[in-house]
C-alpha cells in the first residue's frame, strides 16, 4: 500500500507502517493482568510519521486493568486513552520512527489488561478471551493483527513482568 493523504507527516511516498499485537504472558489467572503490545513496524527507507492511530476494541471478557500505558514509540503514553476497566484502547496521533536505511525499525504501545471470569483453552480462538484484526481499526497503519487469545486460568499463577526488548512477535 503506498502512500496516503496529502497530511503532513504521514508517509508521503512510503509505504505504511505495519500494526501487530500480542499478549505477554499469554496465561494468566482470573483478576491478575498480563501486557498487550501493539508493535508498529516502519519499512526501511520510509521517513517517520506522527498521525498513526488505532482503536482497539477488546474481546468481550477482557478489559483495561490499569491506567498504566507505555512502550517505546516517543509519543506512546500521551497518545494514548485508556479506561480501567474498559474494553477500548485508543491511540491518536502516534509518533513512529523512519525506516532504516538497511532494515525496518519499529516502536511499541504496552497497555495492562485483565480478564474476570476463566478460558481454560484457546481451541477454536473463543471469541469473549480473542481479539483479532476484526477488534482494531487504524488509520495511517496497515492491519496486520492476528487472533491473539488469553489463557485464564481459574487460580492466579505465577507470572513474570514482560516486555519488548526488541519488535517481532
Amino acid at each position: 500500500m503506498g502512500g496516503s493523504s496529502g497530511q503532513e507527516g504521514i508517509y508521503l511516498g512510503g509505504s505504511l507502517p505495519t500494526l501487530n499485537k500480542s499478549f505477554s504472558p499469554t496465561m494468566i489467572g482470573v483478576g491478575q493482568a498480563t501486557v498487550l503490545t501493539f508493535i508498529l513496524s516502519v519499512p526501511a527507507g520510509n521517513p517517520a510519521g506522527s498521525n498513526v492511530s488505532f482503536v482497539d476494541t477488546l474481546a468481550a471478557s477482557l478489559h483495561v486493568a490499569t491506567n498504566l500505558v507505555g512502550g517505546t514509540c516517543a509519543n506512546a503514553a500521551a497518545a494514548t486513552s485508556v479506561t480501567v476497566g474498559g474494553h477500548v484502547i485508543k491511540v491518536s496521533g502516534l509518533q513512529v520512527p523512519a525506516g532504516g536505511p538497511s532494515g525496518a525499525s519499529c516502536c511499541t504501545v504496552t497497555v495492562n489488561v485483565t480478564a474476570a471470569d476463566g478460558n481454560a483453552s484457546c481451541n477454536g480462538n473463543p471469541a469473549g478471551f480473542t481479539n483479532s484484526s476484526a477488534n482494531v481499526t487504524v488509520t495511517f497503519a496497515n492491519n496486520s493483527v492476528q487472533p491473539s487469545c488469553l489463557v485464564v486460568t481459574s487460580q492466579p499463577i505465577s507470572v513474570s513482568p514482560a516486555g519488548c526488548s526488541r519488535c517481532s512477535l
